[in-house]
């Protein structure tokens, strides 16, 4: 008889512990959903109050550059003051960065866009020019995990 209690009872409970752990994902996924609801709503609330907008282009190689074309009418838009970022490709070998880099760099200087990078072994302060609204070139961690720190 104990042992068929304890049997049972065991399965009743890890059944019920797996309930608890399934709702209590739920309520998470719902908390950040709830979360992110409200602080777009903030944000769009703050950007409706602008009249100028920062847009800053996250970029990692002149190959993966898309955004020419509205980069050239945000700039013919006197609303908007658009910059590029060159950041790091994470993927790319240490020895190879640097020369990524100043590929990129030349790449946009020669086209006239507005640069904005850093020196050799330094960081930009992306919140000095606390960007509205943000492009990435390669929406993946490829250069995510360097530029996030300045970001957020």
């Amino acid at each position: 008889m104990r042992d068929w209690i304890k049997k049972h009872i065991t399965t009743e409970v890890v059944i019920l512990l797996k309930k608890i752990l399934g709702y209590k994902k739920l309520f998470w996924q719902y908390f950040y959903i709830k979360r992110n609801s409200l602080k777009q709503k903030e944000t769009l609330i703050r950007l409706n109050r602008k009249s100028h907008f920062t847009v800053l282009f996250v970029a990692i190689s002149p190959a993966s550059w898309k955004y020419a074309s509205l980069y050239r009418a945000l700039e013919k838009d006197e609303n908007f003051t658009p910059y590029i970022v060159v950041a790091d490709a994470t993927y790319m070998p240490q020895n190879e960065v640097e020369s990524n880099r100043l590929t990129c760099i030349n790449f946009f200087q020669s086209q006239g866009f507005r640069l904005i990078f850093p020196g050799k072994k330094e960081f930009i302060k992306v919140e000095e020019r606390d960007p509205d609204i943000v492009f990435f070139s390669t929406p993946y961690n490829q250069c995510f995990r360097r530029v996030s720190d300045h970001f957020f």
